[in-house]
């Protein structure tokens, strides 16, 4: 799901990065309010951050549309499933079947945006970008989500909902009330059996749809690679797909949970130390 760079073109990516900015602009401007009303928050920032920390995974171009995809429609579409079944009394039933067919959501979407690349971006009758359209592209990314990812995050989403209400009930829908450093304390034995699990990831044989290097694609497409993907935007990121040279891949998995954490609470120590001197000054 996480597209990467050069399988949707540029005017794609502008387009889904204009219709996130809205939303980025807000979340912005509420995590400032909560974090002057509570410094205490900035390590759950950091914790909930470094969940979703990824290395490699999706584009920089494409960056607007996995946020639109996975930080915006999935997140809301959950909620507002979540928020249905919770005022029939059925919270947990809405947990798991909001994360279900949210990430099936996000899915369809990406299907939908790299699908549609034919049709918007070619030159002479040849596909510019993703070189597959809708009939592939839509049934490829609902299978994998609605046969196996859905049921995987639905699972995790119900074990990290039951922990928070055990540990933190009332975080659950007035944020201010928790105790941070009680909460942190308790969650970390929740990041330490995630990063233990990491490698689990490795279960998933092969490269998923559409995340492809141009080299894979090429020998998919016996050698005939879109203009756009072979001659496109290229980045190397730190720890590339999990992979730390000299190391196993299930020592790559691990220590790039262990990485994300850190940078991730450091991050969340400046951002607590910079409110706690703005509000002093105030």
């Amino acid at each position: 799901m996480h597209i990467p760079d050069n399988y949707l073109s540029p005017a794609s990516c502008a387009v889904l990065a204009v219709a996130a900015a809205p939303v980025i602009v807000l979340s912005v401007k509420k995590v400032k309010v909560q974090l002057k009303e509570n410094k205490e928050l900035a390590p759950m920032l950091g914790i909930a951050a470094s969940l979703s920390f990824l290395f490699g995974d999706g584009g920089i171009l494409a960056l607007g549309a996995n946020i639109f995809n996975m930080a915006i429609v999935m997140p809301f579409v959950g909620y507002a499933i979540y928020s249905l079944f919770r005022k029939h009394h059925q919270e947990t039933l809405g947990v798991i079947v909001g994360s279900y067919l949210s990430i099936n959501a996000a899915a369809f979407l990406a299907g939908v945006e790299l699908g549609l690349q034919p049709l918007i971006a070619s030159e002479a009758g040849q596909p510019l970008y993703n070189p597959y359209g809708l009939s592939i592209t839509v049934p490829a990314m609902l299978g994998a989500h609605l046969l196996v990812a859905g049921w995987v995050e639905a699972f995790f989403t119900f074990v990290i909902y039951r922990f928070v209400k055990q540990v933190a009930p009332t975080e659950l829908y007035t944020p201010s009330s928790v105790n941070t450093t009680s909460f942190v304390k308790k969650i970390r034995w929740v990041l330490l059996a995630l990063i233990v699990l990491s490698p689990l990831g490795l279960l998933a044989d092969g490269t998923a749809f559409g995340e492809w290097s141009a080299e894979e694609l090429g020998s998919l497409l016996h050698g005939k690679v879109p203009t756009g993907i072979k001659n496109g935007f290229s980045f190397d990121a730190l720890f590339s797909d999990y992979t730390i040279p000299g190391t196993k891949i299930a020592i790559g998995y691990i220590l790039s949970a262990v990485t994300a954490v850190l940078i991730f609470y450091i991050i969340s120590k400046i951002i607590r130390s910079m409110n706690g001197e703005k509000t002093s000054h105030a």
